[in-house]
């Protein structure tokens, strides 16, 4: 499966996931661009790195957002590049950490 439907599957079943608990994220076809983008680089990490854990994948998005111009900031900023979740794994909240290790056994699943 290509990267680019791998992450569209994973997404689209988080977005499923998310409803479930009465959230709510747009579907793959209206997400933005760069939602999709991080999609597609976690899908080619997980791939290179297939003995990865979910702290793994949180570090390989922050070094691909921090390469972006992003920091940490009290909350999300696009205009600033400021994001509340530029901080390291273990300081996420503990359902940021499961939805990271949710993502994780979705991508390897659909490998």
């Amino acid at each position: 499966m290509s990267i680019k439907k791998t992450a569209e599957r994973c997404y689209e079943i988080l977005r499923l996931y998310e409803s479930a608990k009465g959230l709510s994220l747009p579907a793959w076809s209206e997400s933005s661009k760069e939602n999709q983008k991080d999609f597609k680089e976690a899908v080619k990490f997980v791939n290179e790195n297939p003995k990865c854990k979910a702290k793994d994948l949180h570090k390989n998005w922050m070094a691909y957002m921090k390469k972006d111009g992003w920091k940490h900031g009290p909350f999300k900023d696009e205009s600033r590049k400021e994001w509340p979740r530029m901080v390291p794994f273990k300081e996420l909240p503990k359902p940021r950490q499961d939805k990271y290790d949710l993502i994780l056994n979705l991508l390897n699943i659909l490998k």
